[in-house]
This record gives C-alpha cells, structure tokens and sequence, in this order.
C-alpha cells in the first residue's frame, strides 16, 4: 500500500487489489506526525489529495491517523486532507478506520460498498454496488451501467488521465479507471 506523510502529497489513480496488510501496511495509511519531527521520524500530513483511486478486496483499505503502540510522544493528526472520487470495495470493514480523529478533512464523490464505511454522517460518501466486473486484462473496472461513470465529483484538471493512461474527458469516472472503448 501507499504511507501518507508530510505535506501536499497526490495520490491519484493507483489501483490496490487483494492487499493483505493492514495498519501501516494497508492499502492507505495516512501517518500521525511528530512535534518537531526527527528525520527518521514523520511530519504532520497536511493538505493530502487522495483521488481517482479504487481498491478492491483489501484487508484495510484506508487507515487515517494511525497510532504506533511504540511512540508515547505527542502526536498530530492529519489536517487538510481531501478524499475525492475513490471507489472501494470490501466485505472487510470498516472501509475506513479513524484511529485519530482528523481536521478539515473533506470528502466528495466517493464510492464505497460490501462493508461499514467507518465514517460518521456520509456526505461525501456514495453507497451503492459499483458493478464491478473482471475485464480482459484481470483488473476490476465498472461495468456498463455502473454508478461510478461519469460521476465524479469537483473538477480537479490536472488529471488528465486514469491508470491506463487514456484521457479523462469532463465526466470524469470515480475510481482509477476512465471508461473507454
């Protein structure tokens, strides 16, 4: 999977299938910082982009604020952080486990589906069976008639493209993968 720390990290368009880890180990982690930070240690994550990325049948798919049962010091949450347009899907939950409440943490577009989401409230959130299915090629990508094609939330220009490198027009799909013939 993908740790998250320090400041103004993208992380935009990966596709995570059948990981097994969990905690720092799981598809997204997204680290609590250190006052005054050593350099082997981690800086507060702020003003994070997580967008346009899918995980199918992970264990854990997205830590936030995760706490280490060896650190005693202080600790500062992730604060800023945007979770736009990612599908995920898991029989596993919760899809999201908060161990450490965030700041300004905002949510749009989003699919999630097969377990709790973890989430208090569900703005920003999406329910519903992306319709999944396996293509050609062995990964996951929605189907015709899916609810995450052309539904993408926000505009976010500077992606131009989905995993695959084909173009992402102004309806953009949710998750990694943009519909194409």
């Amino acid at each position: 999977g993908v740790r998250i720390i320090n400041e103004d990290q993208r992380v935009i368009n990966n596709y995570f299938v059948d990981l097994a880890g969990e905690g720092t180990h799981a598809a997204l982690c997204f680290m609590n910082g250190i006052p005054n930070s050593p350099a082997f240690g981690y800086d507060q994550v702020k003003r994070a982009l997580v967008a346009f990325n899918t995980a199918v049948h992970c264990r854990e798919n997205i830590v936030i604020g995760y706490i280490s049962a060896t650190r005693q010091e202080p600790i500062l949450a992730p604060q800023d952080c945007t979770f736009a347009n990612n599908l995920i899907v898991s029989t596993t939950g919760p899809l999201v486990r908060i161990m450490t409440v965030p700041s300004g943490i905002a949510w749009s577009g989003n699919i999630l589906f097969g377990a709790e989401s973890g989430l208090p409230g569900g703005a920003g959130v999406i329910v519903s069976d992306p319709k999944l299915m396996r293509a050609a090629d062995g990964l996951w990508r929605p189907a015709p008639g899916s609810p995450a094609l052309a539904a993408a939330a926000g505009d976010y220009p500077f992606v131009t493209t989905d995993i695959d490198g084909q173009p992402r027009p102004a309806g953009k799909d949710i998750g990694c993968d943009q519909q194409s013939a």
